[in-house]
């Protein structure tokens, strides 16, 4: 694939603690997406998310190597919006894509979805775990 010059290439970050909505989020309202991922989506075999902490670097490294694969070829149709959805509670965590969309020339968007639905976290993520991402949570405005 070939990137149309002059196209949009958009890298929108979804934040959001355990259980808020991300997924829900990006499936329900974000259009035209060139790739969506998650580091939760390694965690899924035959269907079944399993949670393995022993893997939670190695499947963060390969959903960063994820978003940079599509940015090196991105799409014919003179646009490319990269969404990544995970928790990204501090901007350590964004950064590695951040450095992808400056060497990429893409635009960044940043969405944090607030759980004022107050659901519960689908893949079971303890509420002592949820409570420690929401008091780590960093918020640049």
């Amino acid at each position: 694939m070939t990137y149309i010059e002059g196209g949009t290439k958009n890298l929108i970050l979804v934040r959001g603690v355990s259980g808020s909505g991300k997924t829900t989020f990006v499936e329900e309202f974000i259009e035209n997406i060139s790739l969506s991922i998650a580091t939760d989506d390694f965690f899924v075999l035959d269907g079944i998310y399993t949670f393995d902490r022993n893997y939670l670097a190695e499947y963060h490294q390969r959903c960063i190597d994820s978003v940079e694969s599509e940015m090196e070829t991105p799409s014919t149709e003179g646009w490319c919006n990269i969404v990544v959805h995970n928790t990204f509670t501090g901007q350590w965590e964004m950064q590695p894509y951040l450095d992808l969309a400056e060497k990429y020339g893409y635009n960044v968007y940043t969405i944090i979805i607030e759980n004022r639905h107050k659901s519960e976290s689908i893949h079971g993520v303890p509420k002592d775990a949820i409570k420690a991402q929401r008091d780590r949570f960093e918020v640049v405005l």
